[in-house]
């Protein structure tokens, strides 16, 4: 049954949310509880509830005995009078009850508990002739339960009760929904909240910190699990910090100390005698200190602390494909006027869109740039180029630091060496942002480098 059960609750549609979850679980948890309640109930036959006919029948016992005992003198009919009430109604009298035949299962059962229940209450000073239970068509919730008991002076104690009915299961049902599903479901629905609301600025936060951006330390609240949750993330954080504040100083000082001996041995060239000589060893030392200040600015970029802002991306573009147009390169730019706001690093984002124009403009002859908002939920920016593009089995090779691919027209294999960073920046900046960098192959040739940005 169990299991059953928790089938039938798998298959039910759930929410996707905590709060929606526990409170689903909550109330079908009262929603099990009551309806095995209502079954062991039900499993009491009869249409009258038995503590109401038991009730009943001890009134009718006490008020038998109190007329036995009433003084000469007092009107018996009066004090049943007073005695009454609209739900129920007594009179003394000679007559005999009328025989009836009852047809009704349940009733005739219940009739027969009655009558049992009443004698036993009755003792020998009175006895229970006749019960008869009338229950009306229809939504009614209460019947009528009539008893005839004989006094020994032989008079006739006729009474008339109201009685509530339980043959209609939904009535404790709705009772129940009203008095007790609302309230407790708008309880655990604030309660719900309150306790998932430091959920929600973790996940906040975390998604902040995924797009490179810093967060203060998040407050200690909710639940111990949560204060848990939330000091792991602090402390992780401050981890990620100090780790790429520790390597950013690590190369800045390698920098520094490569420097020196590079600035000495040019010096010492430029006394050669040899033009040729000179000449190509100044290029090489000129390699040196290309590949010590790009290496010095991947760094920087990478553990860059720049404020998080909104631009419009348009002109963030737009701005770099003028810069290029005026060094008389030859860029096409398809954007429009409206603008596109976008939180991000503003020259984190312009670094990267900078690095693939510049290799376009460099190894492509001439760019197209594209800007493609509203991708599912993410902004795309590509650019296309009419160079000899890159075979598919090296683009993630492309990404490598310090990896120059030679011209794949000519099928030479990629070499290490140089100060090929441009890519690598490009993805790093990206990446701080939550998104990435792809290389893709046009039908027409070239090559369209596409941003992603969440």
């Amino acid at each position: 049954m169990l299991s059953r059960l928790r089938a039938t609750l798998q298959r039910l549609p759930q929410p996707r949310g905590m709060a929606g979850q526990l409170l689903f679980l909550l109330l079908a948890g009262f929603a099990v509880s009551h309806l095995i309640g209502v079954t062991l109930m039900s499993r009491d036959v009869g249409a009258v509830h038995p503590l109401a006919w038991r009730q009943a029948a001890e009134r009718v016992a006490q008020v038998a005995h109190g007329v036995q005992r009433l003084p000469a003198g007092v009107d018996a009919a009066a004090v049943l009078d007073a005695f009454g009430s609209p739900r129920a109604r007594w009179r003394l009298g000679t007559g005999a009850p009328a025989p009836h035949r009852q047809l009704d299962a349940d009733l005739a059962r219940d009739e027969a508990d009655i009558l049992a229940a009443l004698q036993a209450r009755l003792g020998g000073s009175a006895r229970a002739v006749a019960a008869q239970v009338d229950v009306p068509d229809g939504d009614a919730r209460h019947g009528r339960l009539a008893l005839w008991v004989q006094l020994p002076d032989g008079r006739w104690l006729a009474s008339d009760q109201a009685l509530p009915l339980r043959r209609r299961w939904w009535w404790p049902m709705s009772f129940w929904f009203q008095m007790g599903l609302v309230p407790v479901a708008l309880i655990a629905a604030l309660s719900a909240r309150r306790l998932l609301r430091p959920s929600r600025t973790l996940v906040e936060a975390a998604g902040r910190v995924s797009r490179g951006e810093r967060v203060e330390p998040l407050p200690l609240e909710g639940p111990q699990e949560m204060r848990d949750m939330i000091q792991t993330f602090n402390d992780m954080q401050a981890r990620l910090r100090c780790f790429v504040e520790d390597r950013t100083r690590m190369l800045a000082a390698i920098g520094h100390d490569f420097r020196t001996p590079i600035t000495s041995l040019r010096l010492r060239a430029e006394l050669v005698e040899d033009a040729a000589l000179r000449a190509a060893m100044v290029r090489t030392l000129d390699g040196m200190t290309a590949m010590v200040d790009e290496t010095l600015r991947f760094a920087r970029d990478d553990a860059a602390d720049e404020a998080t802002e909104t631009v419009d991306l348009r002109q963030l573009i737009d701005a770099q494909v003028q810069e290029q147009a005026a060094l008389g390169h030859d860029v096409h730019w398809a954007g429009d006027a409206l603008p596109l706001p976008y939180r991000c690093r503003p020259a984190s984002v312009q670094r990267a869109f900078g690095n693939l124009l510049d290799n376009a403009v460099r190894y492509g002859r001439r760019a197209r740039v594209r800007l493609l908002p509203a991708a599912g939920t993410s902004v795309h920016i590509e650019v296309e180029d009419d160079g000899p593009g890159i075979p598919e089995a090296l683009v993630e090779t492309a990404f490598a630091s310090f990896t120059r691919l030679a011209d794949s027209a000519r099928g030479e294999p990629p070499r290490a060496g140089g100060v090929v960073l441009g890519l690598a920046i490009a993805r790093s900046c990206a990446r701080s942002h939550g998104g990435d960098v792809h290389l893709l192959r046009p039908d027409g040739g070239g090559l369209c480098a596409r941003i992603v940005l969440p």
